[in-house]
């Protein structure tokens, strides 16, 4: 009976890491929790007075590289190689883009700006103008409670909010933040602006 009990508890040990098993030619390959494929997801905003929340994002499109979604999240205009990181989404890249779409922010799931990512983008204008707010009432069931990490681009201000609908715990982001402090996995709804 022991050796039964002993047995299981090896087995346990060793399955537990494991979240996915493809059988090829014969061999077993086995994918660890470290190995998970990041999402790299675009969604697009209109603004809105500071006094309308917008529904759950329905546009949201996600892609297998960085670089395809900062192409698709500029229509194009910024063109990265797909080997690209998130160091080379600067400030001057962004600002290069000529296709009439602004890259607002992008939330990471990982502290330093990686892992997956959320790339939020409006009107050309982004966030020059004072007035402008966006309003994401909920980010969505991919990044609710996961984002680790934050930076923001053309001339925005953000504000993550503990809950759905501007709720709860806030945390104001006037630049790009490596860290999210007390917010760090527990954003669920974010404000962009430019007087935020």
């Amino acid at each position: 009976m022991k050796q039964k009990l002993k047995f299981k508890k090896i087995y346990m040990k060793l399955l537990i890491p494991i979240m996915s098993v493809t059988i090829l030619s014969g061999n077993v390959i086995a994918a660890t929790a470290d190995s998970v494929v990041d999402e790299n997801c675009v969604v697009s905003l209109d603004p809105v007075s500071d006094s309308i929340t917008t529904k759950l994002n329905t546009n949201e499109k996600c892609y297998a590289s960085l670089s395809e979604a900062i192409s698709a999240a500029t229509n194009g205009s910024v063109q990265l190689p797909l080997t690209a990181t998130t160091n080379d989404i600067t400030d001057t890249v962004i600002a290069a883009n000529t296709s009439g779409q602004a890259v607002l922010g992008i939330l990471y799931k990982r502290t330093k700006y990686r892992g997956s990512s959320l790339i939020f983008t409006g009107p050309w204008y982004g966030c020059k103008y004072k007035n402008v707010v966006y309003n994401v009432g909920y980010v969505g069931r991919r990044f609710n409670d996961k984002a680790s990490s934050m930076r923001v681009y053309s001339s925005c201000r953000a504000v993550l909010y503990e809950h759905v609908n501007f709720r709860g715990v806030t945390l104001r982001v006037p630049y790009s933040k490596q860290r999210l402090g007390i917010m760090n996995n527990e954003a669920s709804s974010v404000k962009f602006g430019g007087n935020l």
